[in-house]
């Protein structure tokens, strides 16, 4: 049996390790980054030296981050880099910011789709969250794995 192609997680806080844990217990292996280094010694995947490495060795990669802003400095660290095929970004964002944000996607060459999570981390974690998925038809058929 061929290995899983991990799954990246950028943003380690709260959300994103309820999600990367969820993730890990369903079989799939996870490379993690997030800026604080307490975040990233404290993970129980796989982890990386910086978002670029992650999008650059996983083919789906989940951002679990505050803000679009946050967003935007991942996309533009990226930009040169080996890249993804699809983000998945559970950020929580105005309706323009997600426009602007599916349009750098879109720029870099990613399917991007839109999960914003109703629910907090401890939700995630045990599975009762909901996730309001919007993209297009083949990037979510793409994430249904990893969703």
């Amino acid at each position: 049996m061929a290995a899983r192609s991990p799954v990246g997680m950028i943003g380690l806080g709260l959300m994103g390790t309820a999600l990367a844990a969820r993730l890990i217990d369903a079989g799939m292996p996870v490379i993690g980054f997030d800026i604080d280094p307490a975040k990233r010694k404290a993970f129980a995947g796989e982890v990386a030296s910086s978002a670029p490495e992650v999008m650059a060795r996983c083919r789906i990669v989940v951002i679990a981050v505050f803000s679009a802003e946050q967003v935007e400095a991942i996309f533009a660290s990226c930009r040169g880099a080996g890249i993804a095929e699809l983000v998945i970004c559970t950020t929580t964002s105005a309706p323009d910011e997600i426009a602007t944000l599916s349009r750098r996607a879109a720029g870099l060459r990613l399917r991007f789709v839109e999960t914003p999570i109703s629910g907090n981390s401890a939700e995630a974690r045990e599975g009762s969250a909901m996730a309001l998925v919007a993209g297009e038809t083949a990037a979510v058929d793409m994430a249904a794995p990893v969703l």
